[in-house]
């Protein structure tokens, strides 16, 4: 029996499988001023799975919603979604009202029964006049029907699909096809692929990049040629070299992408017309065996760029990371031109990230040649080279021609030889 003094008891008979272990659930509502962690309303907990509260007399009609502790936790409906503020009205009678709930605002909805399904991307190819359709298990892969056909969003300005978990179905198989079988959502070489897999509960929306389409991606005119015209002398001859990049999900040992040997005895591979402005490297199969610069320095991802209206890429590679020979270990560095005010027996340095940016070591001291002219010969290292000129200080460093500090001066090692350049002026002078 409820005590005499308490006439309705609130019940939460489920909570979302996801809900921390013991957190504190509140109610709050019209009679707490919508106070989302109101002590007063703090449910108490029987097990895991049942809480309550008595409210007290006089409530009367109420407008509700359970949190735990504040507005960033609300309660959802199973999708994740706003739902509308519970009601009750007490009847003068002892009473107990069960409830379930179903998600929460700051976690992912694990009860969902329905999944939107937004193409989020899709290949530059696609005809305008394009209509998708989704086959999977939920349609036993039978798209002559229109209820699983995308549909225009006016907000997103995105084909979406919005489906409803049909009796048990735990998951959903499926690809993306424009109302064939034989127009299918392909990788990004066009090859087939597994289908997709989501399950119910665990999102609500998922956004799909289609990469390619099967049908529109074998033709040869669709194709490009990227031809290797010179390799390492060193790199083994039975050893095969490998495109890896964007297309392909950065995969080092892609069998679809191995480089073949032409007429010429020139490495070559066949592309999409849709990798162009796509970034990539050449490996011989694994990371370790990545190309890289002229000096054996890592380089930056090569982005596929056609020259004009070919379809042809010529390329070379210059070394390789496991068989690296510098063609260099020094770099020139000379200091050609300064301020008429700088001191005729000035002293100048070099600091920068290869000397921990001391500003007036002997050891990298520039030297002087009867021309004037300062000049500076370093060990290359690294991946990039940052410094500034100083005669000896940080106080004596180089500006600009307004007397304002200036960004480090910054080169790839593997892009120069050697570098002359300007000081323009001196922070003391």
């Amino acid at each position: 029996m409820l005590s005499s003094c308490y006439q309705m008891r609130v019940e939460v008979q489920q909570l979302p499988s996801n809900t921390p272990p013991n957190a504190e659930i509140y109610i709050t509502g019209d009679f707490n001023n919508w106070d989302p962690g109101d002590e007063s309303y703090r449910l108490n907990r029987l097990s895991d799975s049942l809480l309550y509260i008595d409210l007290p007399l006089g409530i009367g009609e109420m407008e509700f919603k359970f949190t735990r502790g504040d507005w960033t936790t609300v309660e959802k409906d199973n999708c994740g979604y706003e739902m509308d503020n519970r009601s009750l009205t007490y009847s003068g009678d002892d009473e107990i009202i069960s409830m379930s709930i179903y998600s929460w605002s700051d976690l992912e909805p694990v009860d969902c029964d329905q999944i939107t399904i937004v193409l989020s991307s899709l290949p530059e190819n696609t005809p305008a006049d394009a209509i998708f359709k989704l086959a999977g298990n939920i349609n036993s892969w039978d798209i002559s029907g229109e209820e699983y056909t995308f549909i225009q969003d006016d907000d997103l300005k995105l084909p979406m699909l919005t489906i409803y978990r049909p009796g048990d179905l735990e998951a959903i198989e499926f690809k993306i096809t424009r109302g064939s079988l034989n127009r299918s959502e392909a990788d990004g070489l066009g090859r087939e692929i597994k289908p997709r897999s989501i399950r119910f509960g665990e999102a609500d929306t998922l956004f799909v990049e289609v990469k390619s389409w099967q049908d529109l991606e074998k033709a040869r005119e669709n194709m490009i040629t990227l031809i290797v015209e010179g390799i390492p002398e060193n790199t083994p001859e039975n050893e095969s070299i490998f495109f890896v990049g964007e297309i392909n999900d950065w995969y080092p040992h892609d069998g679809n992408l191995r480089l073949e040997k032409n007429s010429k005895g020139q490495y070559f591979v066949n592309l999409p017309l849709r990798a162009y402005g796509t970034e990539y490297k050449f490996t011989r199969g694994n990371w370790n065996t990545v190309e890289k610069d002229s000096y054996g320095y890592e380089i930056k991802n090569r982005v596929l760029n056609r020259e004009k209206s070919s379809d042809i890429v010529v390329v070379s590679i210059w070394n390789w990371a496991d068989l690296s020979i510098p063609l260099g270990g020094e770099l020139t560095i000379w200091v050609a031109d300064y301020p008429e005010n700088t001191p005729e027996d000035a002293e100048l340095y070099i600091a920068g990230n290869f000397n921990n940016w001391h500003p007036g070591r002997e050891d990298w001291k520039f030297n002087r040649v009867d021309m004037g002219h300062y000049f500076i010969t370093i060990p290359r290292q690294g991946n990039m080279l940052e410094f500034k000129i100083t005669r000896g200080s940080w106080d004596s460093v180089e500006v600009d021609k307004n007397g304002e500090d200036i960004e480090n001066r910054t080169y790839h090692w593997g892009d120069v030889e050697q570098i002359e350049l300007e000081v323009q002026r001196w922070k003391d002078l």
